[in-house]
């Protein structure tokens, strides 16, 4: 009788051990890495969920069709559409063109979202799952500065339709990405109109009617309308460098990197 103990118990740690993991739903969100992007090596929630796949995932910004200004905040639409679902959970992310992770995320709902993957990428929350056949999340993302933008960026999602029964089998995988470029200075205003410095004053060879200065890191720290003279003064600026955006009174601009002494 003991060895028969002995054996069924034998029997039951083993398939324990190696029976599928069915019940490793991650409702909390997702560990990280799952979107599918190059930066994520591809991987994404089907490595964990066994789904079929769906096409009812969508990500949006309001990003102008211009192109994102580094440093700016803007806010990030993730949302996912399948009939007679309640249960949906997603990750996402933003990179460049090698897969590298670009801007800073926010959270702006504390109780359906959270960072993952070391804050560069956003999940939902084990409260943040509940929909009727359609389930929209939104946070913030704040471009890459001047000195870091690389001018492109795309953001990747990964997306599930749960059917709430606890267990990695019968959800439904969605996907989406969506890019974007860095918003380019205009051409000819770049061309007939440059910047130049001299000590602390920038001068600008045209009438300008705003002026606009941006730490390296993109953060508006001046800003000065109705501009009449062909200079500012930025004595009361530290040493290090810094971005001016000049505007003329049909909004046509270019900008310049300098750094004062």
């Amino acid at each position: 009788m003991n060895k028969l103990i002995i054996i069924l118990s034998g029997l039951i740690f083993t398939s324990i051990i190696f029976y599928p993991n069915l019940t490793n739903s991650n409702g909390n969100g997702s560990p990280g890495g799952k979107t599918g992007s190059i930066g994520d090596n591809g991987v994404s929630c089907t490595a964990c969920h066994y789904a079929g796949n769906g096409n009812g995932a969508n990500i949006t910004t309001n990003i102008p069709a211009s192109g994102y200004i580094p440093g700016q905040t803007y806010t990030v639409t993730a949302s996912i559409q399948q009939n007679n679902i309640s249960k949906f959970g997603f990750e996402l992310t933003a990179e460049d063109e090698n897969g590298q992770k670009k801007g800073m995320f926010t959270i702006t709902n504390t109780v359906e979202t959270k960072l993952t993957n070391n804050g560069s990428a956003v999940t939902h929350k084990g409260t943040g799952t509940s929909g009727q056949s359609i389930k929209t999340w939104t946070f913030d993302w704040t471009a890459p500065g001047f000195a870091t933008s690389t001018g492109y960026v795309k953001f990747w999602g990964s997306f599930l339709a749960a059917n709430g029964d606890f267990t990695n089998s019968g959800d439904i995988y969605h996907f989406d990405t969506t890019s974007y470029v860095e918003e380019q200075t205009n051409s000819i205003f770049e061309v007939n109109n440059e910047i130049s410095i001299n000590g602390n004053k920038i001068y600008f060879n045209k009438n300008i009617s705003k002026i606009l200065i941006y730490d390296i890191s993109g953060k508006l720290i001046k800003h000065k309308n109705n501009f009449n003279n062909n200079f500012i003064d930025l004595s009361e600026f530290n040493s290090a460098f810094y971005i001016v955006k000049a505007l003329d009174i049909n909004e046509n601009y270019t900008t310049k990197k300098i750094f004062l002494q």
